[in-house]
Formats: structure tokens, C-alpha cells, sequence
């Protein structure tokens, strides 16, 4: 038992409890044990721990305003890529927030040795990516196509060794996990937040356009990826300006991550009139993890590439009455039981090529990869 599962385990202690005073060391998911819920910030470095038993509630957008006005204390909330998704309200038994850990960059090692098993051959994935490309001159602008990628009868006692490696090897990304048990628990290493509140101000990110490290240094400046960047950042502020006028949006800029380069656009409002269900209802999905236009993109990613019963591609939020930020769950791995899935994507326009896509997608897994196989770093 861990220090921080005694408390739990305390009959003095209250529940739910919030404490802000850091332990001298970064605390990593092995000092914390299963069950737990993580989410590190990736600006300000700083990470909330909430450990169990949890109470989940059901709920839904509509009623999620008014739950929030009562909340003095964070809670969890997850909303499901969808147009009008149900959402769950996660209560910890106890939150703990402290360092975010610095990023361990040695990972050329691997943990297990372990074989991928592919889902998709790349014949078929170049199928798909075409059928869409076909109906780009009358339909779709942008489509976030899916892959995904498996290792099977991984041992149980290597999970929070993998967790460890996994949540300190990458540093400029959201660390997003959620476990309920050993048995079932996912994982997102997100470069991308849909937005963040705090006193009254908003933020956002346009995050579109990937430059492997492999590819040519000016790749971002390709017509394809600005084409792409803007798809994202233009919708984006299409989408805010029916509830204000007072849009800032700084210049775009490359940000460097381990093994891919994206173009980020950063979007702050001083205030805006609307609710946390409200913006997510005009922003999510983006055209970031879904396509455009929004409900023809999304309702066929759901038809036919939408894994089920996944929180790939939708929403985690750290919620409460005075402030909120809501990452996009993208760069994620789930495992059940001894069986662990990576799922990532790629936005293709009409001058993709469905090849440079595909190796697009290994690079945002070559973290996962590097720690689940014997893969040498780039």
C-alpha cells in the first residue's frame, strides 16, 4: 500500500478531499497504484491525482452548466467524440495535485519486446484515404482518418511500469490517464486542448499540420499542411464569433514535440458570454479530430472509422465552478485486461499522399512503439 492509498484507506480523512501541497519528489503512476485518474497540464506543469474508489455519474451536456456551479472541488468529465454525446461526471475519493514530472528521454530501450499486430494493411488504409479523397471536390474539405495498432497478452505486472516510462517520456503534451482497475485503463499523451477557463478568459488551440522528423525541415510551409492548419483555425473562429467580437489571435508557430512537428495557433477571448456545455456544443469535434464539414465528417467517422466504446477522439475535462480545461483525446493507447490498442490519426486533404500519412501516424505512435517493441529512436 501507498502512502497516498492509506489516506484513502483513513477513516479520518473526508471525502472528497483536495490538497495542494506537492511532495518534494514528482509522483509517478507506480507510487500512486491502480485505481487512479491523472490529468498533467501541459502550461503550467502542474498535475492533479485523483485515486479511488470513484463515483460515476451519467449525465449529459445540457445539465453539465448546472452541475458545475456547484463544484468547489474538480471532477472528471468525459464526453465521447459524437455531435451530442452522453457525458460522465468522475468523482475521486481523494485529489492530491502536485509536480508534473520532467520528461525521461531515454526510452531507445524497450520494456517488452512485444509484437504489433495491425488492424488496417496499408493497401487498405491507401483504399480508404482514396474513397474519401473522391468526394472532396463536392463534399468533404478535411477528414481525420483512424488507425489502429495492438499487442496482445502483455503481463499485468508490467502496467505501471509501462505507465511510468509512458506519462515521463514526452514533455509540451496534456498526460491524460484513467484507470478504473488493473484490468482497464487509457491513456492520452495530447499535444491539443479544445479550450481552458479561468477567471472568465478563454483559451484555445488550432493545432494542425504534422511535420515528421524524417521530413524535409520546411514541410509545415507545404501547401497541404497550411491548407490543413487553416481548415482548423479558421473554423475555429467562425465558430466563436457569433458569442463575441473580441477574438486575439496570435501569429502561428511550429511546436516541437519528441517525434513530430505541428503549426499551432493560439486563440485567447478577455470574456466571453458562454458556458463550458455551450462552447463545447459550437466546438467539438474541430476539424483537428473530425473533418469539414462538421456533422457529414463526423457522422461518417462514426459509420465507418470511429473505434466504439473508446474516448479516442473525444473530450476529458478537469472541471470545476472557477476554472476548467478540456483536452482532446488524441496520441492514446486503452488497455483490457492483457490486450493494450494505440489509435491515432491523420487529416487528409486532396493533395495528400495516403503513404506519407501512414508513416505520419507511426511517428505520433513512435513513443508507444519505442516502449512496447525493440525500435530504435529517431
Amino acid at each position: 500500500m501507498t502512502i497516498l492509498q492509506g489516506l484513502i484507506n483513513d477513516p479520518n480523512t473526508p471525502s472528497p478531499i483536495y490538497t495542494d501541497s506537492p511532495p518534494s519528489a514528482p509522483v509517478l503512476p507506480s507510487d500512486v497504484g491502480l485505481p487512479c485518474i491523472m490529468l498533467a497540464d501541459r502550461d503550467t506543469h502542474r498535475t492533479w491525482w485523483g485515486l479511488g474508489p470513484f463515483q460515476e455519474t451519467p449525465s449529459t451536456l445540457e445539465q453539465l452548466d448546472s452541475h458545475i456551479n456547484t463544484w468547489d472541488i474538480p471532477r472528471l468529465v468525459t464526453v465521447p467524440f459524437g455531435l451530442s454525446p452522453s457525458i460522465s461526471i468522475i468523482t475521486p475519493r481523494l485529489w492530491i495535485k502536485t509536480h508534473t514530472p520532467p520528461p525521461h528521454l531515454s526510452e531507445s530501450t524497450s520494456l517488452l519486446s512485444a509484437t504489433p499486430r495491425y488492424h488496417q494493411s496499408i493497401d487498405e488504409w491507401c483504399a480508404m484515404v482514396n474513397e474519401v479523397q473522391s468526394d472532396m471536390p463536392t463534399g468533404y474539405q478535411k477528414m481525420v482518418l483512424a488507425r489502429q495498432l495492438s499487442y496482445e497478452s502483455i503481463p499485468t505486472e508490467m502496467i505501471l511500469p509501462l505507465l511510468d516510462r509512458l506519462t515521463t517520456a514526452e514533455s509540451g503534451v496534456y498526460r491524460v490517464l484513467l484507470s478504473p482497475s488493473s484490468d482497464h485503463g487509457l491513456l492520452s499523451l495530447s499535444p491539443e486542448h479544445l479550450f481552458r477557463r479561468s477567471d472568465g478568459k478563454i483559451e484555445l488551440d488550432a493545432l494542425a499540420g504534422t511535420r515528421t522528423h524524417q521530413q524535409p525541415i520546411d514541410c509545415l510551409n507545404s501547401e497541404k499542411n497550411q491548407q490543413e492548419h487553416h481548415a482548423v483555425s479558421d473554423w475555429i473562429r467562425e465558430a466563436l464569433t457569433p458569442f463575441t467580437n473580441d477574438i486575439h489571435i496570435s501569429p502561428s508557430h511550429p511546436i516541437q514535440l519528441r517525434h513530430v512537428t505541428h503549426t499551432k495557433t493560439h486563440i485567447s477571448i478577455p470574456h466571453i458570454p458562454a458556458s463550458d456545455a455551450t462552447l463545447i456544443k459550437a466546438l467539438f469535434p474541430t476539424p483537428a479530430v473530425g473533418g469539414v464539414p462538421r456533422v457529414e465528417s463526423v457522422s461518417y467517422l462514426l459509420r465507418v472509422n470511429q473505434p466504439t466504446g473508446t474516448l479516442y477522439r473525444g473530450l476529458v475535462g478537469l472541471v470545476c465552478r472557477d476554472w476548467s480545461i478540456w483536452v482532446v483525446m488524441i496520441r492514446y493507447a486503452e488497455w483490457h485486461h492483457h490486450n493494450w490498442t494505440l489509435y491515432g490519426g491523420a487529416g487528409i486533404m486532396p493533395q495528400s499522399d495516403a503513404t506519407e500519412e501512414w508513416n505520419e501516424i507511426d511517428a505520433k505512435w513512435r513513443l508507444f512503439r519505442n516502449t512496447f517493441e525493440t525500435i530504435q529512436s529517431i
